[in-house]
Protein backbone atom coordinates (compact mmCIF):
# COMPACT_ATOMS: atom_id res chain seq x y z
CA UNK A 1 0.00 0.00 0.00
CA UNK A 2 1.01 3.59 -0.71
CA UNK A 3 0.40 6.08 1.94
CA UNK A 4 -1.65 8.79 0.87
CA UNK A 5 0.61 12.12 1.37
CA UNK A 6 -1.14 15.91 1.74
CA UNK A 7 1.10 18.74 0.30
CA UNK A 8 1.82 21.43 2.82
CA UNK A 9 0.31 23.87 0.89
CA UNK A 10 -2.81 21.92 1.01
CA UNK A 11 -2.48 21.71 5.05
CA UNK A 12 -1.90 25.22 5.15
CA UNK A 13 -5.30 26.51 2.76
CA UNK A 14 -7.04 23.83 5.04
CA UNK A 15 -6.34 25.84 8.17
CA UNK A 16 -7.20 29.31 6.89
CA UNK A 17 -10.73 28.23 5.44
CA UNK A 18 -11.37 26.31 9.25
CA UNK A 19 -10.23 29.88 10.95
CA UNK A 20 -12.43 32.31 8.90
CA UNK A 21 -14.97 29.40 9.70
CA UNK A 22 -14.96 29.96 13.27
CA UNK A 23 -14.61 33.41 13.04
CA UNK A 24 -18.05 33.76 11.56
CA UNK A 25 -19.70 31.43 13.52
CA UNK A 26 -19.12 32.78 16.45
CA UNK A 27 -18.78 37.04 15.84
CA UNK A 28 -21.71 36.77 13.57
CA UNK A 29 -24.13 35.75 16.61
CA UNK A 30 -22.43 37.80 19.58
CA UNK A 31 -22.92 40.82 17.31
CA UNK A 32 -26.18 40.38 17.02
CA UNK A 33 -27.05 39.43 20.62
CA UNK A 34 -24.97 42.60 21.48
CA UNK A 35 -26.87 44.63 19.24
CA UNK A 36 -30.46 43.35 20.34
CA UNK A 37 -29.04 44.48 23.93
CA UNK A 38 -27.81 47.89 23.24
CA UNK A 39 -30.49 49.06 21.40
CA UNK A 40 -33.03 47.57 23.45
CA UNK A 41 -34.85 44.93 21.09
CA UNK A 42 -35.69 47.87 18.86
CA UNK A 43 -36.73 47.11 14.75
CA UNK A 44 -34.29 47.51 12.48
CA UNK A 45 -33.72 51.42 11.80
CA UNK A 46 -35.48 52.69 14.77
CA UNK A 47 -33.65 54.95 16.78
CA UNK A 48 -33.37 54.06 20.74
CA UNK A 49 -31.67 56.54 23.16
CA UNK A 50 -28.76 55.33 25.75
CA UNK A 51 -29.97 54.97 29.21
CA UNK A 52 -27.57 57.56 30.47
CA UNK A 53 -29.01 60.57 27.78
CA UNK A 54 -30.35 63.52 29.29
CA UNK A 55 -31.40 66.36 26.65
CA UNK A 56 -31.62 69.62 28.74
CA UNK A 57 -31.93 67.46 32.08
CA UNK A 58 -34.90 65.63 30.96
CA UNK A 59 -34.21 62.00 30.83
CA UNK A 60 -34.88 60.27 27.06
CA UNK A 61 -32.95 57.34 27.80
CA UNK A 62 -34.76 53.96 26.31
CA UNK A 63 -36.98 56.34 24.00
CA UNK A 64 -37.23 56.18 20.84
CA UNK A 65 -36.40 59.50 18.33
CA UNK A 66 -40.20 60.67 18.38
CA UNK A 67 -40.88 59.72 21.95
CA UNK A 68 -37.90 62.17 22.80
CA UNK A 69 -38.91 64.80 20.24
CA UNK A 70 -42.31 64.59 22.14
CA UNK A 71 -40.96 65.11 25.56
CA UNK A 72 -38.59 67.93 24.24
CA UNK A 73 -41.00 69.73 22.66
CA UNK A 74 -43.27 69.58 25.88
CA UNK A 75 -40.95 71.09 27.75
CA UNK A 76 -40.22 73.31 25.69
CA UNK A 77 -44.12 74.71 25.55
CA UNK A 78 -44.11 74.93 29.24
CA UNK A 79 -40.78 76.85 29.60
CA UNK A 80 -42.81 79.53 27.45
CA UNK A 81 -45.33 80.25 30.23
CA UNK A 82 -42.57 80.52 32.80
CA UNK A 83 -41.32 83.82 34.04
CA UNK A 84 -37.68 84.41 33.58
CA UNK A 85 -36.76 86.15 36.91
CA UNK A 86 -33.24 87.53 38.52
CA UNK A 87 -32.66 86.70 42.17
CA UNK A 88 -30.66 88.75 44.61
CA UNK A 89 -30.81 89.26 48.58
CA UNK A 90 -34.59 87.49 48.52
CA UNK A 91 -35.16 90.00 45.80
CA UNK A 92 -36.60 89.21 42.37
CA UNK A 93 -35.88 91.59 39.13
CA UNK A 94 -38.10 90.09 36.09
CA UNK A 95 -37.58 89.65 32.64
CA UNK A 96 -39.66 90.90 29.82
CA UNK A 97 -39.23 87.28 28.08
CA UNK A 98 -41.49 88.56 25.15
CA UNK A 99 -38.67 91.30 23.51
CA UNK A 100 -36.08 88.55 23.71
CA UNK A 101 -37.28 86.83 20.99
CA UNK A 102 -36.04 83.06 22.72
CA UNK A 103 -36.31 79.90 20.38
CA UNK A 104 -35.47 76.67 20.80
CA UNK A 105 -34.21 74.34 18.32
CA UNK A 106 -35.54 71.17 19.15
CA UNK A 107 -34.50 69.46 15.99
CA UNK A 108 -30.52 70.54 16.00
CA UNK A 109 -30.64 69.26 19.89
CA UNK A 110 -32.20 65.65 19.18
CA UNK A 111 -29.39 64.88 16.39
CA UNK A 112 -26.60 66.05 18.45
CA UNK A 113 -27.81 63.94 21.56
CA UNK A 114 -28.53 60.47 19.00
CA UNK A 115 -25.54 61.16 17.57
CA UNK A 116 -23.82 61.42 20.88
CA UNK A 117 -25.39 58.37 22.50
CA UNK A 118 -24.03 56.35 18.77
CA UNK A 119 -20.44 57.50 19.98
CA UNK A 120 -19.77 57.22 23.35
CA UNK A 121 -21.93 54.46 23.69
CA UNK A 122 -20.90 51.81 21.22
CA UNK A 123 -19.56 48.15 22.09
CA UNK A 124 -15.72 49.55 21.71
CA UNK A 125 -16.38 52.87 23.73
CA UNK A 126 -17.98 50.33 26.75
CA UNK A 127 -14.55 48.29 26.27
CA UNK A 128 -13.05 51.23 26.80
CA UNK A 129 -14.38 52.84 29.60
CA UNK A 130 -15.58 55.92 27.51
CA UNK A 131 -19.06 56.72 28.54
CA UNK A 132 -21.69 59.11 26.90
CA UNK A 133 -22.54 62.79 28.13
CA UNK A 134 -24.62 62.56 31.00
CA UNK A 135 -26.66 65.80 30.01
CA UNK A 136 -27.04 67.25 26.46
CA UNK A 137 -28.51 70.92 26.39
CA UNK A 138 -30.90 72.33 24.03
CA UNK A 139 -29.73 75.10 21.38
CA UNK A 140 -30.88 78.61 21.89
CA UNK A 141 -31.13 81.38 20.59
CA UNK A 142 -32.23 85.26 21.98
CA UNK A 143 -31.22 88.37 21.70
CA UNK A 144 -28.13 89.28 23.78
CA UNK A 145 -28.31 93.38 23.60
CA UNK A 146 -32.03 93.25 24.25
CA UNK A 147 -30.96 91.05 27.84
CA UNK A 148 -27.81 93.47 28.22
CA UNK A 149 -30.51 95.99 28.11
CA UNK A 150 -32.67 94.82 30.63
CA UNK A 151 -29.86 93.74 32.98
CA UNK A 152 -28.29 97.16 32.62
CA UNK A 153 -31.92 98.35 34.18
CA UNK A 154 -31.55 96.05 37.17
CA UNK A 155 -28.08 97.29 37.63
CA UNK A 156 -29.27 100.59 38.10
CA UNK A 157 -31.27 99.27 40.88
CA UNK A 158 -29.54 96.89 43.14
CA UNK A 159 -26.17 98.50 42.31
CA UNK A 160 -24.98 100.28 45.74
CA UNK A 161 -21.19 101.85 46.79
CA UNK A 162 -19.58 100.16 49.82
CA UNK A 163 -19.83 101.96 53.14
CA UNK A 164 -17.39 101.11 55.42
CA UNK A 165 -17.93 100.21 58.82
CA UNK A 166 -18.15 103.17 61.51
CA UNK A 167 -19.13 104.57 64.66
CA UNK A 168 -21.61 105.83 66.46
CA UNK A 169 -21.12 108.44 69.46
CA UNK A 170 -23.77 109.16 71.56
CA UNK A 171 -22.07 111.47 74.72
CA UNK A 172 -18.89 109.72 75.81
CA UNK A 173 -19.34 106.34 74.34
CA UNK A 174 -19.58 104.82 71.01
CA UNK A 175 -20.98 102.01 69.12
CA UNK A 176 -19.90 100.60 66.28
CA UNK A 177 -22.18 99.96 62.93
CA UNK A 178 -21.34 97.39 60.44
CA UNK A 179 -19.96 97.87 56.96
CA UNK A 180 -22.77 97.52 54.06
CA UNK A 181 -21.00 95.67 50.98
CA UNK A 182 -21.62 97.22 47.54
CA UNK A 183 -22.32 95.87 44.73
CA UNK A 184 -21.78 96.05 40.67
CA UNK A 185 -23.65 93.89 38.49
CA UNK A 186 -21.70 91.76 36.24
CA UNK A 187 -23.16 91.75 33.15
CA UNK A 188 -21.44 88.84 31.30
CA UNK A 189 -21.77 87.08 33.93
CA UNK A 190 -25.50 87.11 34.34
CA UNK A 191 -25.17 86.83 30.60
CA UNK A 192 -23.84 83.02 30.36
CA UNK A 193 -26.19 82.00 33.74
CA UNK A 194 -29.42 82.74 31.73
CA UNK A 195 -27.77 80.65 28.78
CA UNK A 196 -26.50 77.74 30.70
CA UNK A 197 -29.37 77.21 33.17
CA UNK A 198 -32.14 77.52 30.38
CA UNK A 199 -30.17 75.74 28.12
CA UNK A 200 -29.36 72.54 30.18
CA UNK A 201 -32.20 71.96 32.99
CA UNK A 202 -35.49 72.48 31.38
CA UNK A 203 -36.85 69.29 33.63
CA UNK A 204 -37.15 71.21 36.75
CA UNK A 205 -36.27 75.07 36.14
CA UNK A 206 -38.20 77.36 38.18
CA UNK A 207 -37.57 80.29 35.96
CA UNK A 208 -35.43 81.62 38.73
CA UNK A 209 -31.63 82.91 38.31
CA UNK A 210 -29.23 84.00 40.37
CA UNK A 211 -28.10 87.33 39.22
CA UNK A 212 -24.26 87.50 39.21
CA UNK A 213 -22.73 90.59 41.16
CA UNK A 214 -19.24 91.56 42.32
CA UNK A 215 -18.92 92.88 45.23
CA UNK A 216 -17.44 96.20 46.42
CA UNK A 217 -15.79 95.47 49.48
CA UNK A 218 -15.50 98.19 52.06
CA UNK A 219 -11.90 99.29 53.07
CA UNK A 220 -13.23 99.49 56.67
CA UNK A 221 -14.81 96.24 58.03
CA UNK A 222 -16.32 95.98 61.61
CA UNK A 223 -13.08 94.07 62.40
CA UNK A 224 -11.40 96.35 62.11
CA UNK A 225 -12.86 98.66 64.79
CA UNK A 226 -14.18 96.24 67.33
CA UNK A 227 -11.45 97.29 69.43
CA UNK A 228 -12.50 101.21 69.33
CA UNK A 229 -14.47 101.33 72.92
CA UNK A 230 -13.34 104.01 74.87
CA UNK A 231 -12.95 107.93 74.54
CA UNK A 232 -9.46 109.09 74.84
CA UNK A 233 -10.22 112.75 74.98
CA UNK A 234 -12.12 115.67 73.83
CA UNK A 235 -12.18 118.97 73.02
CA UNK A 236 -15.29 122.02 72.44
CA UNK A 237 -14.66 125.24 71.33
CA UNK A 238 -17.63 127.76 70.52
CA UNK A 239 -18.18 128.76 67.49
CA UNK A 240 -16.51 132.02 65.57
CA UNK A 241 -17.75 132.16 62.37
CA UNK A 242 -20.79 134.51 61.12
CA UNK A 243 -22.90 134.41 58.59
CA UNK A 244 -25.02 131.10 56.85
CA UNK A 245 -21.69 131.20 55.24
CA UNK A 246 -19.62 130.60 57.92
CA UNK A 247 -22.15 127.69 59.44
CA UNK A 248 -22.44 125.96 56.43
CA UNK A 249 -18.84 125.76 56.05
CA UNK A 250 -18.01 124.36 59.80
CA UNK A 251 -20.99 121.94 58.82
CA UNK A 252 -19.67 120.58 56.17
CA UNK A 253 -15.77 120.43 57.77
CA UNK A 254 -17.06 118.51 60.85
CA UNK A 255 -19.39 116.44 58.29
CA UNK A 256 -16.07 115.45 56.36
CA UNK A 257 -13.60 114.99 59.63
CA UNK A 258 -16.53 113.13 61.45
CA UNK A 259 -15.78 109.32 60.92
CA UNK A 260 -12.33 109.39 59.88
CA UNK A 261 -10.41 106.23 61.52
CA UNK A 262 -6.74 106.27 61.25
CA UNK A 263 -5.39 103.10 61.64
CA UNK A 264 -2.07 102.25 62.82
CA UNK A 265 0.71 103.09 61.31
CA UNK A 266 -1.27 105.88 59.43
CA UNK A 267 -0.39 109.46 59.38
CA UNK A 268 -3.47 111.65 59.40
CA UNK A 269 -4.60 114.56 57.19
CA UNK A 270 -6.85 117.31 58.11
CA UNK A 271 -6.67 118.87 53.60
CA UNK A 272 -7.14 115.37 52.91
CA UNK A 273 -9.80 114.66 54.82
CA UNK A 274 -11.74 117.90 54.60
CA UNK A 275 -10.39 119.04 51.41
CA UNK A 276 -10.24 120.30 48.78
CA UNK A 277 -12.51 123.53 49.69
CA UNK A 278 -14.32 124.15 46.63
CA UNK A 279 -17.92 125.14 45.57
CA UNK A 280 -18.19 121.33 44.20
CA UNK A 281 -17.72 120.14 47.44
CA UNK A 282 -20.30 121.72 49.33
CA UNK A 283 -18.04 124.90 50.85
CA UNK A 284 -19.02 128.55 50.48
CA UNK A 285 -15.74 130.38 49.60
CA UNK A 286 -14.71 133.28 51.20
CA UNK A 287 -12.21 135.62 49.88
CA UNK A 288 -8.67 136.43 51.37
CA UNK A 289 -8.38 139.87 53.24
CA UNK A 290 -5.66 141.85 53.84
CA UNK A 291 -6.67 142.69 57.28
CA UNK A 292 -4.14 141.14 59.79
CA UNK A 293 -6.66 139.54 62.13
CA UNK A 294 -8.47 137.81 59.18
CA UNK A 295 -7.23 134.08 59.05
CA UNK A 296 -6.75 132.92 55.80
CA UNK A 297 -7.90 129.29 55.10
CA UNK A 298 -10.57 130.32 52.47
CA UNK A 299 -13.46 129.57 54.51
CA UNK A 300 -13.18 132.50 56.70
CA UNK A 301 -11.83 130.83 59.72
CA UNK A 302 -14.03 127.57 59.88
CA UNK A 303 -11.38 125.22 58.53
CA UNK A 304 -8.31 126.84 61.29
CA UNK A 305 -11.39 126.70 63.84
CA UNK A 306 -12.40 122.73 63.37
CA UNK A 307 -8.44 121.65 62.98
CA UNK A 308 -7.82 123.46 66.25
CA UNK A 309 -10.54 121.51 68.43
CA UNK A 310 -8.86 118.55 66.52
CA UNK A 311 -5.34 119.60 67.12
CA UNK A 312 -5.87 120.12 70.92
CA UNK A 313 -7.43 116.45 70.95
CA UNK A 314 -4.19 114.83 69.53
CA UNK A 315 -1.95 117.00 72.15
CA UNK A 316 -4.30 115.58 75.00
CA UNK A 317 -3.79 111.72 73.96
CA UNK A 318 -0.12 112.48 73.24
CA UNK A 319 -0.02 111.42 69.88
CA UNK A 320 3.14 112.80 67.45
CA UNK A 321 1.98 115.95 65.41
CA UNK A 322 3.97 115.77 62.10
CA UNK A 323 2.49 118.97 60.79
CA UNK A 324 1.10 122.03 62.48
CA UNK A 325 1.10 125.84 62.14
CA UNK A 326 0.39 128.82 63.88
CA UNK A 327 -2.04 131.87 62.99
CA UNK A 328 -0.36 135.11 62.17
CA UNK A 329 -2.78 136.32 65.27
CA UNK A 330 -4.29 134.95 68.17
CA UNK A 331 -7.52 133.52 67.49
CA UNK A 332 -10.68 134.32 69.75
CA UNK A 333 -12.01 130.73 70.18
CA UNK A 334 -8.40 129.38 72.39
CA UNK A 335 -5.40 130.33 74.07
CA UNK A 336 -2.58 131.46 71.57
CA UNK A 337 -0.35 128.23 71.06
CA UNK A 338 -2.96 126.41 70.96
CA UNK A 339 -4.72 126.96 67.26
CA UNK A 340 -3.75 125.24 64.31
CA UNK A 341 -3.64 127.39 61.01
CA UNK A 342 -4.66 125.45 57.10
CA UNK A 343 -5.21 127.26 54.27
CA UNK A 344 -6.59 124.77 52.33
CA UNK A 345 -3.48 124.30 49.66
CA UNK A 346 -0.18 123.81 51.88
CA UNK A 347 -0.28 124.59 55.43
CA UNK A 348 -2.19 121.34 57.19
CA UNK A 349 -2.47 119.53 60.25
CA UNK A 350 -0.92 116.14 60.41
CA UNK A 351 -0.44 113.34 63.00
CA UNK A 352 0.51 109.84 63.13
CA UNK A 353 -1.32 106.62 64.80
CA UNK A 354 1.51 105.28 66.22
CA UNK A 355 -0.82 102.82 68.36
CA UNK A 356 -1.02 99.11 67.72
CA UNK A 357 -5.05 99.75 67.01
CA UNK A 358 -7.32 102.54 64.91
CA UNK A 359 -8.23 105.39 66.10
CA UNK A 360 -12.11 106.82 65.36
CA UNK A 361 -12.76 110.89 64.93
CA UNK A 362 -15.35 111.93 65.99
CA UNK A 363 -16.58 115.81 64.68
CA UNK A 364 -20.42 117.21 65.82
CA UNK A 365 -21.48 120.96 66.06
CA UNK A 366 -23.06 121.05 69.65
CA UNK A 367 -25.17 124.14 71.35
CA UNK A 368 -23.17 126.45 69.53
CA UNK A 369 -19.45 124.71 70.15
CA UNK A 370 -17.31 122.40 67.97
CA UNK A 371 -16.61 119.27 69.00
CA UNK A 372 -13.75 116.81 68.07
CA UNK A 373 -13.43 113.54 70.39
CA UNK A 374 -11.12 111.19 70.00
CA UNK A 375 -12.05 107.25 70.36
CA UNK A 376 -9.96 103.89 70.48
CA UNK A 377 -8.98 101.51 72.65
CA UNK A 378 -7.81 101.72 76.16
CA UNK A 379 -4.17 102.74 76.67
CA UNK A 380 -2.30 102.99 79.00
CA UNK A 381 -0.92 106.22 78.34
CA UNK A 382 -2.34 109.32 80.34
CA UNK A 383 -3.92 112.10 79.10
CA UNK A 384 -2.31 114.85 79.44
CA UNK A 385 -3.20 118.59 80.13
CA UNK A 386 -2.21 121.80 77.90
CA UNK A 387 -0.33 124.51 79.96
CA UNK A 388 0.40 127.48 78.21
CA UNK A 389 3.18 130.48 78.79
CA UNK A 390 3.70 134.19 77.90
CA UNK A 391 6.86 135.35 77.07
CA UNK A 392 8.77 138.35 76.13
CA UNK A 393 6.09 141.46 74.63
CA UNK A 394 6.80 143.55 72.07
CA UNK A 395 4.43 146.82 71.82
CA UNK A 396 2.62 147.81 68.74
CA UNK A 397 3.32 150.93 66.08
CA UNK A 398 1.68 153.94 65.77
CA UNK A 399 0.42 154.93 62.28
CA UNK A 400 -0.90 157.80 61.67
CA UNK A 401 -2.76 158.37 58.32
CA UNK A 402 -3.54 161.81 57.15
CA UNK A 403 -7.15 162.11 56.21
CA UNK A 404 -8.53 165.26 54.15
CA UNK A 405 -11.67 165.26 54.57
CA UNK A 406 -11.33 165.58 58.81
CA UNK A 407 -10.17 168.33 59.53
CA UNK A 408 -6.53 170.11 60.78
CA UNK A 409 -7.52 169.18 65.07
CA UNK A 410 -9.37 166.48 64.23
CA UNK A 411 -8.56 162.32 64.31
CA UNK A 412 -10.10 159.61 64.76
CA UNK A 413 -8.50 156.08 65.67
CA UNK A 414 -9.19 153.43 63.17
CA UNK A 415 -7.52 150.60 64.99
CA UNK A 416 -6.67 149.86 68.05
CA UNK A 417 -3.40 147.88 68.11
CA UNK A 418 -2.04 144.85 70.48
CA UNK A 419 1.50 143.85 71.66
CA UNK A 420 3.31 141.14 70.01
CA UNK A 421 4.36 138.04 72.19
CA UNK A 422 5.79 135.06 72.33
CA UNK A 423 4.08 131.61 73.96
CA UNK A 424 5.45 128.43 74.32
CA UNK A 425 2.38 125.28 74.84
CA UNK A 426 3.84 122.41 76.97
CA UNK A 427 1.75 118.67 78.13
CA UNK A 428 1.52 117.75 81.64
CA UNK A 429 0.70 114.68 82.95
CA UNK A 430 1.02 112.22 85.97
CA UNK A 431 2.69 109.02 85.57
CA UNK A 432 3.49 106.87 88.45
CA UNK A 433 3.25 109.12 91.15
CA UNK A 434 5.51 111.80 89.07
CA UNK A 435 4.49 114.97 87.15
CA UNK A 436 6.20 115.31 84.13
CA UNK A 437 5.91 118.78 82.05
CA UNK A 438 6.90 118.60 78.05
CA UNK A 439 7.59 121.08 75.80
CA UNK A 440 4.95 121.46 72.58
CA UNK A 441 5.76 124.12 70.44
CA UNK A 442 7.23 127.96 70.82
CA UNK A 443 4.81 130.64 68.59
CA UNK A 444 5.58 134.08 67.88
CA UNK A 445 2.75 136.54 67.12
CA UNK A 446 3.72 140.20 66.02
CA UNK A 447 1.97 143.26 67.54
CA UNK A 448 -0.92 145.00 65.75
CA UNK A 449 -0.11 148.48 65.13
CA UNK A 450 -2.37 151.41 66.07
CA UNK A 451 -3.72 152.77 63.17
CA UNK A 452 -5.24 156.77 63.66
CA UNK A 453 -6.70 158.72 60.96
CA UNK A 454 -6.21 162.52 61.47
CA UNK A 455 -6.92 165.99 59.43
CA UNK A 456 -4.03 167.64 57.48
CA UNK A 457 -0.91 168.15 59.69
CA UNK A 458 0.92 171.47 59.76
CA UNK A 459 4.79 170.95 61.26
CA UNK A 460 4.44 172.81 64.00
CA UNK A 461 2.01 170.75 65.30
CA UNK A 462 3.27 167.34 64.67
CA UNK A 463 6.11 167.58 68.02
CA UNK A 464 2.15 168.49 70.18
CA UNK A 465 0.42 165.58 68.65
CA UNK A 466 3.11 163.17 69.30
CA UNK A 467 2.24 163.71 72.83
CA UNK A 468 -1.40 162.78 72.18
CA UNK A 469 -1.85 159.73 69.84
CA UNK A 470 -1.86 156.43 71.54
CA UNK A 471 0.70 154.86 71.63
CA UNK A 472 3.42 156.99 69.99
CA UNK A 473 5.71 157.15 73.08
CA UNK A 474 6.93 154.02 74.16
CA UNK A 475 8.90 153.30 76.98
CA UNK A 476 12.37 154.47 76.77
CA UNK A 477 11.74 157.29 74.06
CA UNK A 478 12.07 154.45 71.22
CA UNK A 479 9.99 151.65 69.83
CA UNK A 480 11.55 148.08 70.97
CA UNK A 481 12.75 145.51 68.34
CA UNK A 482 10.61 142.62 66.41
CA UNK A 483 11.15 139.76 65.94
CA UNK A 484 9.59 137.67 62.82
CA UNK A 485 7.57 134.46 62.13
CA UNK A 486 9.82 131.84 60.46
CA UNK A 487 6.49 129.81 59.43
CA UNK A 488 7.64 127.10 61.81
CA UNK A 489 5.75 128.76 64.84
CA UNK A 490 8.99 129.63 66.63
CA UNK A 491 10.92 133.38 67.09
CA UNK A 492 13.48 133.90 64.19
CA UNK A 493 15.46 136.61 63.57
CA UNK A 494 14.21 140.40 63.75
CA UNK A 495 13.98 141.94 60.29
CA UNK A 496 12.30 145.31 60.28
CA UNK A 497 8.32 145.03 60.64
CA UNK A 498 5.13 144.57 58.76
CA UNK A 499 4.28 148.11 58.39
CA UNK A 500 4.84 151.06 56.38
CA UNK A 501 8.13 152.65 57.00
CA UNK A 502 10.80 155.15 55.64
CA UNK A 503 12.99 153.39 52.75
CA UNK A 504 15.69 155.43 54.31
CA UNK A 505 16.78 156.72 57.93
CA UNK A 506 16.44 160.54 58.53
CA UNK A 507 18.82 162.55 59.27
CA UNK A 508 17.27 163.76 62.41
CA UNK A 509 16.79 160.80 65.63
CA UNK A 510 13.12 162.21 66.42
CA UNK A 511 12.00 163.26 62.72
CA UNK A 512 12.34 162.45 58.82
CA UNK A 513 10.41 162.37 55.72
CA UNK A 514 10.74 160.10 52.71
CA UNK A 515 8.66 160.17 50.08
CA UNK A 516 4.17 159.93 51.22
CA UNK A 517 5.76 158.82 54.54
CA UNK A 518 7.17 161.02 57.49
CA UNK A 519 8.29 159.63 60.77
CA UNK A 520 7.96 162.14 63.86
CA UNK A 521 8.67 161.25 67.36
CA UNK A 522 8.59 157.74 66.81
CA UNK A 523 4.68 158.24 64.74
CA UNK A 524 4.51 157.08 61.02
CA UNK A 525 2.50 159.31 59.47
CA UNK A 526 1.19 158.48 55.72
CA UNK A 527 0.33 161.37 53.59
Amino acid sequence: MYATQISPRRRYSFSWFFAIFFVQLILIPALSLFSMIEWGGATFGEKIFQEEIRIASLPVGGQTYEEARQKLLEAVQASQNTEIRFVLDGQAYPIDKSKLQLSFDVEATLQEAYARSREKTGFFSRLWGDSAPVNVPIKIAFDRAEMSRQLDAIGQQIERPAVSATGAVSGNTISIVPEVVGYRINLEQSLSAFEQVISSNLADWSGELRLAVQEDVPQIRTADLESIKNMLAEQSLPMAVSGSSGLANLQQLVSRLNGTVVLPGETFSFLKATGPYTQENGYVLQPILADEQVVPDQLGGAATQAATALYQTILQNRLTVIERHAAQRPVSYTSAGLEARVDGEELDLRFSNQTEKPLFIHAALQSNQVRVALFGAKQDVPVATLVTEKGATVLPNTIVRVDQTLGPNEEFIERKGSEGFTVAVYQSWQENGIFRKQKVSEDYYKPLHNVVAVGPVYEKDKKARATTVPGAQQEGGAAPAETADDGGGTPAAAPPPDIPMPSAPSTDANSGSTGGTEVVNGIIYQN
